[in-house]
């Protein structure tokens, strides 16, 4: 009111509009009504009369504090604006509303408009606000001006009507922490499939990375991983942007996406205060990059109502491996959002053939756009334990260097459960956005050969690969020359360690060979032959019980870890380059044709001395060749004393 007055007093040919809550107008301020009358100031003031929900009890429900002392009985202030004065109008909906406020603009004298909502109805009664044709346009050549609730809140939700969203504080968080078992060979435990190429234009992750520093600078991205996958996620960021390395949060384990959106909240928040989030999977397959541009503007818009919005893919076929959301009807002032019907668990076969026979289901993309301060809302009110944990976890993290890891005792006290389960399916403010941009989540080997490139019988050949008499086949190798003749209906994979056959839409069978894999500790279900490292890249030649052959590629000013370890010895040869190797309090220089020996638990680094690529073979001796056998005493790249990345 104050500041309502002076603007009025400053510039009395103008119409002003002030909109505040009920605990704000309750204050003592009868004085300031009576300043307004005596002076005839041209004031509207609209006061949103709640009794059931204080400012008090919304900051109880952000913060995860019991509501406790307050309660407020409500106040008629339209009579307490008539005793000071002024015009007043007690409405009780939106059409009214809209009434009020037409009368209330005509004349020169103050104005108040009590505006009575419950709980449900804010959203309502702001949009009748927002719809007056005063508040269509936030020019300031206009012969109106507006102080918002709090000084911000009202104007923000005006300035969503002219399409203002380049003014939110976006953060696209990119979910990168999944394992990707049924693209076996291709994804491994260390190296899971959202670091895969899939279509010669980058990662997974890459493309994913690529769609969101469209929609915001690459500073604001948050990309969530585990600590295993954390050094070739950043690495591969980095390559797209190096400010992309900035934002990652590594969990200690995955706790699955509802911790993972939580964390993001926190850190969103914690930097702006207006923060929405753009949350999407880092492996998914996306053709119409142009049209999640245009759906997340959109959608950043629908979220400002307070809505969680979701997006939602029309069904190409009976997909049982999905879940499905059942439309319901439009929701007002917006352009293709929807009320959500019913979330439908992944159906049965002929469950799924009749759906899709329907215009109003669609799968569940997985992708979401909600403000930082709604969705913590909705899991304080279904899952405060994942809630308050996830807040402690938050709170307890460890920054270095720009990057947030949370403590493994912390992080593990968060329950473990998806998005949808904590809230999607249970809140009342989900918003549905259908979207056809050519989605898929490449999560098996007939989802990745329908989104390739086949020719005409039906066969998507990747690398090198001869042909004869196969159809509706995927076929790729990673290396070898792959020969196929006369297959039907299936994915063979080659890459350096392991083969693939399969029907191609054996799903569940790949599952069992990768845990199979796991319980005999074969290192063909965690790890590639061929791994990138923060200095260069390594390559497993050879290995046999008692030894094992590598290939180093170390990049120019590359260097390793200075590192011991328990089990092993190391013979050390170079094939060309120059090698600064530390062993011990020794320090030597190799060129090529030159070697060293490493003993066990001898500290020991590697580091390329020259002006090209230093290529160096290593044969390790030991009862015990895993790269967990490794304790680093030092290391530029910030990696942790046991990290085997």
């Amino acid at each position: 009111m104050p500041a309502a007055i002076t603007s009025a007093l400053h510039e009395p040919q103008r119409r002003g509009s002030v909109g505040t809550p009920e605990m704000e107008a309750s204050q003592p301020c009868l004085g300031e009504l009576a300043t307004a009358a005596r002076h005839s100031l041209p004031i509207t003031a609209l006061v949103f009369n709640d009794a059931a929900l204080s400012l008090i009890d919304v900051k109880q429900q952000q913060r995860g504090f019991k509501a406790n002392g307050v309660r407020y009985p409500g106040i008629n202030f339209a009579d307490i604006a008539e005793g000071a004065n002024w015009r007043s109008y007690r409405v009780n909906n939106p059409r009214e509303l809209q009434m009020s406020l037409k009368k209330a603009m005509k004349g020169t004298t103050p104005a108040l408009i009590d505006v009575t909502v419950d709980a449900a109805g804010y959203r309502a009664q702001l949009e009748a606000v927002r719809d007056a044709p005063i508040f269509a346009t936030n020019n300031s050549k206009e012969k109106h001006w507006y102080i918002g609730l709090q000084g911000h809140f009202f104007s923000r939700f005006i300035r969503f009507k002219v399409g203002d969203t380049a003014m939110v504080e976006r953060f696209p968080v990119l979910l990168a922490g999944g394992l990707g078992t049924r693209l076996w060979p291709l994804s491994r435990e260390i190296y899971p499939k959202q670091l895969m190429s899939i279509s010669g234009k980058g990662s997974l992750l890459q493309q994913a990375a690529g769609r969101a520093i469209k929609i915001a600078p690459p500073e604001q991205v948050i990309t969530v991983t585990t600590e295993a996958h954390y050094r070739p996620i950043r690495d591969q960021l980095v390559d797209v942007d190096p400010a992309l390395g900035e934002n990652i949060l590594i969990e200690p384990e995955g706790r699955n996406t509802a911790a993972a959106i939580a964390i993001s909240a926190f850190y969103a928040e914690d930097r702006a205060n207006d923060a929405v989030l753009l949350v999407t999977p880092a492996d998914h397959a996306i053709e119409d990059e142009a049209t999640v541009s245009q759906a997340f503007e959109g959608a950043i818009y629908v979220a400002s109502l307070n809505r969680l919005v979701t997006f939602g893919i029309r069904p190409t076929r009976a997909e049982t491996d999905f879940g499905y959301i059942r439309q319901g009807q439009k929701i007002e002032a917006t352009e293709g959002a929807f009320e959500v019907k019913s979330f439908i668990e992944k159906p049965d076969h002929m469950s799924a053939e009749r759906m899709i026979a329907d215009t109003d289901v669609y799968w569940n993309s997985g992708m979401f756009v909600f403000s930082a301060n709604t969705i913590l809302h909705e899991i304080n009110r279904f899952e405060p334990e994942i809630f308050a944990t996830s807040r402690n976890a938050f709170e307890q993290r460890v920054i270095e260097k720009n990057i947030t890891r949370f403590t493994s005792k912390d992080y593990a006290k968060i329950p473990s459960l998806p998005i949808d389960k904590a809230v999607m399916e249970r809140s009342n403010k989900v918003a549905l956005i259908p979207i056809d941009l050519g989605w898929s989540d490449v999560g098996s080997w007939q989802k990745l050969w329908e989104i390739s490139p086949r020719d005409e019988n039906g066969v998507a050949v990747t690398g090198d690969v001869m042909v004869e008499g196969c159809r509706d086949s995927l076929l790729r190798s990673e290396g070898r020359l792959l020969a196929c003749v006369g297959l039907e209906n299936l994915a063979v994979v080659e890459t350096a360690d392991a083969v693939l056959v399969a029907n191609k839409n054996s799903d569940q069978g790949i599952r069992e060979i990768v845990k199979r894999l796991s319980a005999l500790r074969r290192p063909e279900a965690t790890r590639h032959l061929n791994e990138k490292r923060p200095w260069g890249s390594f390559k497993v030649l050879m290995e046999n019980p008692g030894f094992k052959i590598k290939e180093l590629v170390i990049n120019v000013g590359g260097r390793l870890s200075l590192q011991s370890h328990q089990h092993r010895t190391e013979h050390w040869v170079v094939v060309s380059g120059k090698a600064r190797v530390t062993r011990g309090d020794e320090v030597e220089f190799l060129s090529s044709n030159q070697s060293t020996y490493i003993p066990a638990n001898v500290r020991h680094r590697l580091e390329n001395a020259g002006p090209n690529v230093l290529r160096v073979i290593e044969v390790q001796c030991g009862n015990y060749l895993g790269e967990d056998d490794i304790e680093r005493h030092d290391d530029v790249h910030g990696r942790v004393t046991n990290d085997i990345n």
